[in-house]
């Protein structure tokens, strides 16, 4: 899993100066003060040579035909994924072969054309500038750029406001987010079908549009045909993505009788049980009142996607549904279409609506009775803890029993010079691999009080590479004054005291 963002071009089709311009407008939108993107760059110091996160994005800036930049992240958050790459000099993408015919669109889904991005943000902060550099290059060469991936017209929006305030003019939403440019296209460039299939794979808009775009510019016929193809694909209305595609369609049409029919009786469709189906509508909570629902999530992280998909097969797939049908509607279009199994079709809905709805309460009781849990546990069983505590608590309980398990070896520290530790901090870091901000450097190579430098050379020799506690060293070393903090816990609290804090304040979270 991943949420990428994909950029493709067709050099050919660019001007180079044009593209230069469009370069330098993107190294303004990124070293903003509202963006504040997160380059990488390397420096040697005491004859070592260091790599360390940097608003400086560029590389090789005095040589036109080698200069780049290269975006992982954003000082604002600080958080950080693949990198984003895009070259001054156009022939950078003109050395690799591309068939340039036909649209962009075309071209693109026919994978043709030259990828400039196709990289994960995994949904961290940078998503969005990242969206706004793509989209800044499609808006200036439109027949020559295109933007996809894990986006949606949130996003777009967004991204399209950001440049806006950074460069004082608008640049156009991408036209896989706008459902009638792009489908309008497809049926210049394909048969139906085809179109059809590509608009459904190209689509990044608003979803509730999705079908309604289909239905304006096509033919009903055709699009109950390419609907009733794509549920053949699943052998019982019960499997997660036919009850998806069903929801999709009652989402956007509200036609329960034309997904009946075209479900179980027309002879070009899946032909499913009809009693299978009554089910299969009860479970995506088509008769739930919307006030008992789960709201849909929003996937704009990896651990989003693994939610969505963990709560689909925990029955939890009537959650994207955003209608409402009476029960006594849904039964009439039962009894009308489907008489002889009518009995049975009723008595399954409406047991299997008591039990989603039932489930739904119990679930609402939980949600409910788990915040007055916390908020009892926060406000009156412990005091409220703060971000920083957490970090300082944490990394001082760590500090000491590292220290403690590996005291022969922190002895050495002891006896070197400032100047000594401060070498031995860049090594260290370089043979873990460890890749810390400017901010963390500036206060490091500076700094004076021989115990913070201590404290830093223990925290970069932990090998553990395990994710919190990468997490909390990196927060850790960004700050001197969270080292001071720790510093200070360390010298002046017992062990047993401040795992007696950390485990009453709930925040052990497997750091013992």
């Amino acid at each position: 899993m991943g949420i990428f963002i994909n950029l493709d071009i067709f050099p050919n089709r660019i001007n180079a100066q044009e593209w230069q311009i469009a370069y330098e407008e993107s190294v303004l939108f990124l070293q903003s003060d509202l963006v504040e993107s997160m380059g990488i760059q390397t420096e040697n110091i005491y004859s070592l040579e260091r790599t360390f996160f940097s608003r400086k994005i560029e590389h090789k800036i005095a040589d036109p035909a080698e200069r780049f930049w290269n975006v992982v992240g954003d000082f604002k958050t600080k958080e950080r994924a693949e990198s984003f790459i895009l070259h001054y000099d156009l022939s950078y993408y003109l050395r690799k072969e591309a068939v340039d015919t036909g649209s962009v669109i075309t071209s693109v889904i026919e994978g043709r054309g030259i990828p400039v991005f196709a990289d994960k943000t995994q949904g961290y902060s940078y998503h969005i500038p990242m969206l706004a550099v793509a989209m800044l290059i499609e808006d200036r060469f439109p027949n020559a750029a295109m933007v996809s991936g894990d986006i949606n017209i949130q996003q777009a929006v967004e991204a399209q406001v950001l440049l806006k305030q950074v460069l004082q003019r608008e640049v156009k939403l991408p036209i896989a987010v706008v459902g009638e440019r792009l489908y309008s296209q497809l049926l210049q460039e394909y048969p139906m079908p085809e179109a059809i299939e590509h608009f459904d794979r190209v689509f990044r808009g608003d979803s509730n549009v999705y079908y309604q775009i289909l239905l304006e510019l096509s033919p009903k016929e055709a699009i109950r045909a390419w609907w009733m193809m794509r549920l053949k694909q699943y052998e019982s209305p019960i499997q997660l993505g036919a009850m998806g595609l069903m929801i999709e369609w009652l989402n956007a049409t509200q036609d329960l009788q034309a997904l009946c029919e075209m479900a179980c009786l027309d002879s070009a469709g899946p032909q499913y049980d009809p009693v299978e189906l009554s089910r299969s509508l009860a479970n995506s909570w088509t008769s739930i009142d919307l006030k008992l629902r789960l709201p849909k999530e929003n996937l704009d992280g990896v651990d989003k996607q693994f939610l969505a998909a963990f709560m689909d097969m925990s029955g939890f797939k009537g959650r994207n549904n955003r209608i409402y049908m009476e029960e006594s509607l849904v039964l009439s279009v039962f009894n009308r279409l489907f008489p002889e199994y009518f009995p049975k079709m009723e008595k399954i809905f409406k047991k299997r609506c008591a039990i989603e709805k039932k489930k739904l309460l119990i679930v609402d009781s939980d949600l409910k009775n788990s915040y007055n849990d916390d908020i009892t546990h926060s406000t009156l069983l412990n005091p409220p803890i703060s971000d920083e505590q957490k970090i300082v608590y944490s990394a001082a309980y760590l500090t000491i029993s590292v220290k403690k398990q590996f005291a022969q070896e922190f002895l050495g520290i002891q006896n070197k010079s400032i100047e000594e530790l401060k070498i031995n901090i860049i090594r260290i870091a370089s043979l873990h691999y460890l890749v810390f901000t400017e901010d963390a450097w500036e206060w490091i190579d500076v700094e004076e009080n021989r115990e913070l430098l201590e404290l830093v050379s223990i925290w970069v020799a932990i090998k553990n590479h395990e994710l919190r506690l990468n997490q909390l060293r990196r927060a850790l070393l960004e700050s001197r004054e969270l080292c001071y903090s720790v510093l200070n816990l360390v010298k002046n609290t017992d062990e047993a005291k401040i795992l007696e804090y950390l485990m009453g304040s709930g925040l052990d979270n497997g750091v013992t």
